[in-house]
């Protein structure tokens, strides 16, 4: 976020209200040739909470409603990142909900800078 870079007062929240699994996995198999081959593309989540040049966002909130890429997501952004403050959430209700039980709206003089990837 380069042009949040000198703005220290400023709190960066990135939201992605269909955050996936954190991975792309595909498999690529032909029985008649015999050949089985898996690509595997790092997804948005991961690459956004790998971003620390100009600035690193403050929290990351991922929504994802599938239990299977729920768990993945789990996996892929907060284990691999414990030093962030990173939450997966299964219900877009729930963010603002956990928002609002950090006061994020009403913290006075920090200001916040919100980026949505929906």
């Amino acid at each position: 976020m380069t042009i949040m870079k000198n703005r220290r007062f400023f709190k960066l929240l990135y939201f992605d209200g269909f955050a996936g699994s954190g991975e792309i996995i595909k498999v690529y198999d032909d029985p008649m040739k015999g050949t089985y081959d898996v690509d595997i593309t790092i997804g948005a989540a991961k690459r956004i909470i790998e971003i620390e040049e100009p600035r690193a966002f403050d929290e990351y909130y991922f929504v994802e409603k599938k239990p299977k890429n729920y768990k993945q997501l789990e996996v892929s952004t907060k284990k691999l990142f414990p030093q962030k403050k990173i939450f997966t959430i299964r219900k877009y209700f729930l963010v603002f909900q956990e928002m609002r039980s950090k006061n994020i709206f009403t913290e006075g003089l920090i200001h916040y800078f919100l980026i949505f990837r929906v």
